[in-house]
């Protein structure tokens, strides 16, 4: 590839991960505010190159191992080769993955968001050196999905993850020492719930705000009292681990959409290429949109202040 060839790969890559956030960014901020119907289009969007990273780690693996262990004629690659079920399953892995991102998102602060806009430069610095890395060891045609799955993973996961601990620690939480358990968690979840149109929504995000708040008042009323170094590492690394979640669902939506970018015309051009990551997406997005419409419709008439009102009663009840 030319010098233009790779300048204009990387303007592609930077154009469509800026593009990316700005779609989560926006979805993320009108989650509590859209309506149940239309949640489940709105996690589609997210999914997609959530999917497309999926599937292609999970059929990579596949097909190393049966280019390994089954002769190129055999019944056996020629069954499991393409994984069609396996494709359709990483849908709805990628859903969850997608609701949870849209979640964490819409209680994100601004300077958090700033972490994920500088982490799109970050990917791009540390992929190419990686690739170059990597390029005398892998084929050619398999470079792309080995750096995707195995290096820029976890090295941006274990980046973002520390970068995320630091702007909680640096922006801290108030001071609820003097509160208790079941106060903390019920005025998290409240703030959150009151604000949301859809209850699924309320609950989710709210459930996610309750294990936030909790965790900083375990910070703030816990491990300063632990009485060994050990237990406080401990309690320290659980609280990363809240950070790793949200940098391993963002890391793998943006390797997605690099993986996208490079089918859709960088490096497989013409329509084989785009059915390749589209048709089986779309169709089964469709199929399950049926079901979740006809539920969300017979759902209408309940009365959800009851259910808002559950957290309130489990709370008087601890």
């Amino acid at each position: 590839m030319n010098v233009w060839g790779k300048y204009s790969e990387a303007m592609w890559h930077v154009l469509s991960m800026l593009c990316a956030l700005a779609v989560l960014f926006l979805l993320s901020n009108s989650f509590l505010q859209a309506p149940c119907w239309s949640l489940f289009f709105l996690v589609a969007i997210i999914a997609w190159p959530i999917w497309h990273y999926q599937k292609e780690r999970v059929l990579f693996h596949r097909r190393a191992i049966l280019a390994g262990i089954s002769l190129e004629d055999s019944w056996i690659r020629r069954w499991f080769w393409a994984g069609h079920i396996t494709s359709l399953w990483q849908v709805v892995v990628a859903l969850i993955w997608a609701l949870l991102m849209l979640a964490f998102g819409a209680l994100l602060e601004h300077e958090q968001w700033l972490v994920l806009l500088a982490d799109i430069l970050v990917i791009l610095l540390v992929m190419g050196p990686v690739s170059r890395r990597l390029s005398g060891q892998i084929q050619g045609w398999q470079l792309g999905a080995v750096v995707r799955q195995w290096p820029m993973l976890w090295i941006n996961v274990a980046l973002l993850s520390l970068s995320f601990f630091l702007i909680d620690f640096l922006l801290g939480a108030p001071d609820t020492r003097l509160l208790n358990w079941n106060a903390v968690a019920e005025n998290a979840f409240s703030e959150v719930n009151a604000a949301a149109i859809c209850p699924v929504a309320g609950w989710l995000v709210g459930i996610i705000n309750v294990v936030n708040h909790l965790t900083w008042h375990a910070l703030q009323s816990l491990i300063p009292g632990l009485p060994d170094q050990h237990l406080k590492l401990f309690a320290w690394v659980v609280v990363l681990l809240k950070s790793g979640i949200v940098a391993y669902a963002f890391t793998r939506f943006q390797l997605g959409i690099v993986s996208l970018v490079e089918h859709l015309g960088l490096r497989q051009s013409g329509p084989e290429g785009i059915s390749a990551f589209s048709k089986g997406f779309f169709l089964t997005i469709l199929v399950l949109a049926v079901p979740y419409l006809y539920a969300t419709y017979k759902l209408q008439g309940l009365d959800m202040e009851s259910v808002k009102k559950l957290p309130e009663k489990l709370a008087e009840l601890t």
